[in-house]
């Protein structure tokens, strides 16, 4: 059947169901709902048959290329698992034999899983990307201003995902990001990327939206968008582009991070605009072969920078 229920409706379903009826430990159902809410925020809160194995996969990818530990990601996966075990067995939902079947391929053990290495983009491939997901209509003002904002502050696909219209100075080209950890940070966006913001919020005020509140990235019908369909939109734009290796939203932050190194900026600036709390983790964003990049990290932390073996 289709389960047109809410993917938040649904947790809280599933939250009941493992409090009453089973033997799991408060601890863990309240791990599961935590991790579940993680993935909410990623694929959109979005009704559960809408949910597609491309969601599960993109979001899987995110995780792969986030920089969380091993263990972390085996703990969202498992409560996934649990989750759409439950809505199979108890709710016969159509799609979630095909969305377990997803999850299955990305839980396989790390030596049969391909490896997705990070790169750097040049400026001129940013700049075709950007051109590539231009164009007249609402969307395409609003996958614009996606992309710039990646680029430019070097936030996380779900950051993105979950930023709303009071986070965003637009007169002062910052925007207010709770990160990883619920660490906060403020990052600031080029008058350019404000330019392309403005012009989307103009786009989104069209839609008939509140001006002062509510997501701020959100679907033609007014929904707020997950990061998949973030993904999504950088991807395509990457193919559109011409671009020969598929580019995805943490190459964009990537990218940030290696030009604002290599371009001389502080290295804790740099962990600053990236979230960072150890140095060691920025240093890891780009290969340090240059004179300046290692006395950078020398000066800030009073040791030598990691080594290129």
């Amino acid at each position: 059947m289709k389960v047109r229920t809410s993917l938040t409706q649904l947790v809280a379903q599933f939250q009941t169901y493992l409090e009453t009826s089973t033997n799991v430990s408060p601890a863990t159902w309240k791990r599961y709902v935590y991790e579940l809410t993680h993935i909410t925020v990623s694929v959109g809160d979005r009704p559960f048959n809408r949910l597609s194995p491309e969601d599960i996969l993109t979001w899987h990818q995110d995780l792969v290329t986030s920089g969380l530990g091993a263990a972390s990601v085996k703990q969202k996966h498992a409560a996934l698992a649990r989750f759409l075990k439950y809505v199979d067995l108890f709710l016969r939902a159509d799609n979630a034999r095909d969305l377990r079947n997803a999850l299955e391929q990305v839980t396989a053990p790390r030596d049969e899983q391909p490896r997705h290495p990070s790169y750097a983009l040049d400026p001129s491939q940013i700049q075709r990307i950007l051109e590539a997901v231009s164009g007249p209509f609402k969307k395409d003002c609003r996958n614009r201003a996606i992309v710039h904002l990646l680029y430019d502050t070097g936030m996380r696909r779900a950051e993105i995902a979950s930023r709303t219209i009071e986070d965003l100075d637009i007169k002062y080209r910052t925007v207010h990001v709770l990160g990883k950890g619920n660490k906060e940070r403020t990052v600031v966006f080029s008058s350019e990327c404000g330019e392309d913001l403005k012009t989307w919020l103009k786009a989104r005020h069209a839609m008939g939206l509140p001006e002062r509140s509510g997501p701020l990235f959100v679907t033609i019908l007014g929904r707020s968008m997950g990061g998949a369909a973030i993904y999504r939109i950088v991807r395509d734009g990457g193919r559109r582009a011409g671009l020969k290796n598929d580019v995805w939203t943490h190459i964009m932050r990537y990218s940030r991070i290696t030009h604002s190194l290599a371009g001389g900026q502080p290295i804790q600036d740099v962990a600053k605009l990236a979230g960072h709390t150890k140095l060691e983790t920025t240093m890891g964003y780009t290969h340090p072969d240059t004179a300046q990049l290692r006395k950078s990290y020398d000066k800030a932390t009073g040791k030598p920078g990691p080594s290129d073996s």
